[in-house]
């Protein structure tokens, strides 16, 4: 019975079918609507079928009704593509365009779907140029047929933005997709637009390594999605890049809550698909806590989770191949490295292509795996392969990806001079030095092409193992050939590491307008670069992806970016000579060399000591009047403890609380501040001159070295550190974030001169109000201050200009008087390790003035100062986060970044009293009425401030070593007359 019901239901089906079909040879328009729209539902559910239904609808749609036939093939391109039949999808959808051509030409709904969805297939197949053709045109009737201010068109330019990424043009992806968040928050009803924009400019800010300015886009995003939209899938998206960008910026607990919002969604909605995106993040996350099983465990489920998916996508299984051969090799399993790389090579080469970024990052992860296990010439196979799928042929103008080869020239780097060890081979040497240079040239390519200075700091920071390996090879080439060339080539990489976005604040966009560059010249100067940089990456993915079209269009690229570069010489050429100060400053562009420098002491009286920190030891580059001199100083067991010691033993402000324990300290001090002389100081003593300039490198940022020991001192007692040898007492000490930055600040003129002398900052925190006053992670219960605004008051008198004391301590007020020669603040300051960003110095509010108001350090960043000396009299203004490259992101660094030249900042919290005030008045003095220079001028109010308390506490380098100055040292005054 139910054999015969089926068998009766199937036949009255075929009847109907039969039936619908004759109505559609006679063109019956009810019934062709009904069937469209069928085909509508199948293409979005079974492509498959859709296809062959689409095929069956245009064998009996009669002549002559050629939208119809317009609409089938466009339905049937859109299965197609799904089916990634791309090629088949554009023929079909190009011959429906057509059809729609024929019937009408006018603006037509249809019509923009058609071009819209061709775009979309031209993305697909890496034909950027002929799918803006399209996505422009589609955008173009839409904006006919709806208006700006609707969703279709909003959803159109955020799809263009997609194209622009896809492109690795992320310049025209933000302004397009700006261009249309402007529209979508004026738009009603378009809050689904909205809430994917937020998503998509938060991508592509986090592409961009701009966390803070991604993370306000997807939590906006997040809280529209929940107000309004209740979108279970966009909240599952931008929960996951939650857990990425939060990850990003070591924010653990934070990443792991939004991992637990996305496992509610999905237990609330079992059926949602992407489960493999979720495990991704969650794996990545996992990694970089550092917890390796749990993220192999979630790539493996992301894997088994993308196999569900049908069709599978094959992009994603070898992404998370990828990403479990990083958790492997973390571990040193190189065998199930080698196994993943592999497969994801496999699927990478079958569906882009042999030369990719992709493939290039799989053959250098082979070539680890292939170190690991012991296999040298393996893995410098591999190493090559990965060069070779990174299209490079000897030119770094060709490479796909510069920073898969950076990793991969720094391997080879290694492994030869690994071997070197090994054989003493002097052409494993030479060979290291090769591709070592090499990695520092592409490393200079890419920071070109990088716009945000925070992705740039962390560019030079991961590749900083490049310089730890060059330095050594150096040092070993120049014993080998006893050339001095590789003691200046090690000391031009030491300067390669340090301080290079100092650098580029000083010597590219904030100094040419300081040198009176209009800021219109510079925005068309970037947007020219830009460009060219646009074109550069376009013409690599020509050659990646099409390797046979075309010497044609390659040459067309070629010619589009030699105009633009001749149009960028002109420019250039024009604004210089109108500008002889820019000429000036372009000339600073390269990193100074030793034999400058050398030049640059014999006027100053100086040495130099720049020291650069490996693993095992020391070295230190000595530059005086007669030359560069290195020496490489191992590090002994516990070093990093024993400056900890020093710090401890020097910084403590509660010293002389407990007898016993000041006894201890005291003890500590003399040990660890001598042993510090012997590996910093005694090893290039002959090379010392009465004017030294330090230049520190990692931890030895925080040693003040004017405090060590010239000599071991006996356990004597606390009054008996006035008579100590400190190295201050035969030598002023300046210093520096690197040597090249060193003359950029002093050779940095003024367009606009300062207007005033002299302008100090000492906001009133008297009162019981202070006493007891946690304010913005303070650690300090007492924050009252007795002695500030006397210091500033005494400082005015000296010198003139303006005196901000008390309420009239406002952030306006002290916007108002910038341009002043010098700055001075005596106030609290805050600095954070974590988030130094947002350490600040402590100002007055304007509407609650019992309050702080607090001055940033971002926003210190983003001021242009004509300040010749900013002097910190404020607690740890010289501490924050530690950096490998650019040193402690401090407030001092910020006011160098906006301009300062030079800055006095301290290493520790310094006591409110009338001795440091003395010990301020005194610097000031030397400045202003003997003409001295800034460092003389420091050592002169040291050395007689420990004359002063001789036989006193005050002694203690705690109350006199805190202060070091920053940057240009030359005197800021000629003298009292």
């Amino acid at each position: 019975m139910d054999m015969h019901l089926s068998w009766k239901k199937d036949f009255i089906s075929l009847l109907m079918l039969f039936a619908s079909f004759a109505a559609l040879s006679q063109g019956d328009p009810h019934m062709l609507s009904l069937e469209i729209e069928k085909l509508s539902r199948l293409a979005g559910d079974d492509s498959q079928a859709a296809v062959e239904f689409a095929d069956s609808l245009l064998a009996v749609l009669p002549d002559g009704r050629e939208r119809e036939r317009g609409e089938v093939l466009f339905q049937k391109g859109r299965a197609e593509d799904k089916l990634k039949k791309h090629e088949t999808a554009l023929a079909d959808l190009k011959l429906s365009k057509k059809k729609l051509d024929g019937y009408s030409l006018k603006p037509d709904s249809l019509k923009a779907e058609v071009l819209f969805f061709t775009g979309i297939v031209f993305t697909e197949l890496h034909e950027y140029d002929s799918s803006l053709v399209y996505f422009n045109k589609s955008i173009d009737v839409k904006t006919k047929i709806y208006g700006e201010h609707s969703r279709q068109v909003i959803l159109a330019l955020n799809v263009l933005g997609g194209h622009h990424a896809g492109k690795g043009d992320v310049k025209s992806s933000l302004a397009v997709r700006y261009k249309a968040l402007g529209l979508a928050e004026k738009t009603p009803g378009a809050e689904v637009e909205l809430v994917k924009l937020y998503n998509n400019l938060g991508r592509l800010h986090l592409i961009e390594g701009d966390y803070e300015r991604a993370l306000p886009f997807f939590s906006n995003g997040l809280a529209l999605n929940k107000r309004k939209v209740k979108n279970p899938f966009f909240q599952f998206v931008l929960c996951k890049n939650l857990i990425e960008i939060y990850g990003k910026m070591g924010q653990y607990e934070k990443a792991l809550s939004f991992a637990h919002s996305v496992d509610s969604i999905f237990q609330q909605h079992p059926d949602m698909k992407r489960h493999h995106q979720y495990w991704t993040a969650l794996g990545v996350l996992y990694f970089d806590m550092g917890k390796i099983d749990s993220a192999l465990y979630c790539g493996k489920k992301a894997i088994d989770e993308a196999l569900k998916d049908k069709p599978v996508n094959e992009r994603f299984i070898s992404g998370n191949l990828t990403d479990l051969a990083n958790y492997y090799l973390s571990i040193e399993q190189y065998d199930s490295t080698e196994i993943c790389a592999e497969k994801a090579i496999e699927i990478e080469t079958r569906l882009i292509g042999e030369k990719s970024r992709d493939v290039a990052g799989n053959f250098r992860r082979r070539g680890l795996a292939a170190m690991g296990n012991n296999n040298i010439e393996n893995a410098k196979g591999f190493f090559i392969s990965s060069l070779k799928a990174n299209n490079f042929n000897g030119s770094l103008f060709e490479i796909l990806d510069y920073n898969e080869a950076i990793l991969t020239f720094t391997e080879l780097g290694k492994l030869y001079f690994g071997e070197y060890k090994t054989t003493a081979g002097a052409s494993n040497l030479t060979e290291s030095f090769k591709w070592l240079e090499l990695a520092d040239s592409a490393l200079t390519f890419r920071r070109r092409e990088l716009y945000n200075i925070n992705n740039k700091d962390r560019l030079t920071e991961s590749a900083s193992v490049v310089y730890e390996t060059a330095i050594p090879v150096c040092l070993q080439l120049q014993k080998l050939t006893g050339r001095k060339t590789f003691w200046d080539k090690a000391f031009y990489f030491s300067e390669r590491r340090k301080g290079i976005g100092l650098s580029e604040a000083f010597q590219g966009w904030r100094a040419a307008l300081d040198a009176g560059v209009q800021a219109e010249c510079m925005e068309e100067q970037g947007e020219l670069l830009e460009e060219i940089a646009s074109l550069r990456h376009q013409r690599r993915n020509r050659v990646r992806q099409k390797p046979d079209l075309g010497v044609s269009q390659t040459a067309i690229l070629d010619r589009q970016i030699k105009e633009l570069t001749l149009r960028f010489d002109s420019l250039l050429t024009t604004v210089q000579q109108s500008c002889p100060l820019l000429s000036a400053l372009k000339k600073q562009e390269r990193t100074v060399s030793a034999g400058e420098l050398q030049d640059w002491c014999k006027n100053a009286q100086t040495a130099i000591l720049e020291y650069f920190l490996l693993e095992n030891s020391l070295v230190i580059f000595a530059i005086n009047d007669s030359g560069l001199r290195v020496e490489e100083v191992p590090l002994p067991g516990g070093f990093t403890a024993l400056l900890g010691q020093f710090r401890q033993s020097i910084s403590a402000v509660d010293i002389y609380e407990d007898d016993q324990r000041a006894e201890q300290l005291l003890d500590q001090y003399r040990q660890s501040a001598h042993r510090l002389y012997d590996i910093l100081v005694k090893p290039v003593q002959p090379y010392l001159r009465q004017r030294l300039m330090a230049v520190p490198d990692g931890i030895l940022d925080y040693v003040p070295f004017a405090a060590l020991l010239e000599k071991e001192q006996p356990g004597e007692g606390l009054f008996e550190l006035g008579s100590y040898p400190y190295l201050v007492r035969r030598h002023s000490i300046g210093y520096s974030y690197s040597a090249t930055l060193l003359l950029q600040m002093e050779e940095k003129q003024h367009i606009w001169p300062p207007e005033q002398s002299f302008c100090g900052i000492a906001p009133d925190f008297r009162g019981p109000q202070w006493g007891a006053y946690g304010h913005r992670g303070a650690v300090d219960d007492d924050l009252q201050l007795l002695y500030n605004m006397p210091e500033v008051d005494s400082l005015h008198r000296l010198l003139g200009g303006v005196a901000l004391t008390g309420r009239s301590a406002v952030k306006d007020s002290l916007m108002d008087n910038l341009f002043s020669r010098i700055l001075h603040f005596s106030t609290h300051a805050f600095a954070f390790d974590v988030n130094s960003e947002n350490s600040y110095l402590a100002l007055h509010s304007e509407k609650e003035p019992d309050e702080m108001a607090p001055l940033y350090l971002w926003e210190i960043m983003h001021l242009s100062l004509s300040t010749d000396m900013v002097f910190l009299s404020a607690c740890q203004t010289g501490l924050g986060r530690l950096t490998k490259t650019e040193g402690i992101v401090s407030l001092a660094r910020a006011f160098a970044f906006a301009g300062t030249k030079n800055i006095h900042a301290t290493l520790w919290s310094i006591k409110d009293a009338p001795e440091g005030v003395g010990l301020v008045l005194g610097f000031y003095k030397n400045l202003y009425e003997k003409g001295l220079p800034k460092d003389v001028a420091m050592q002169q109010a040291q050395l007689a401030f420990l004359e002063k308390y001789k036989g006193t506490e005050f002694a203690h380098p705690h109350f006199w070593a805190a202060f070091i100055g920053i940057g240009d040292r030359s005197a800021l005054f000629s003298g009292k007359k």
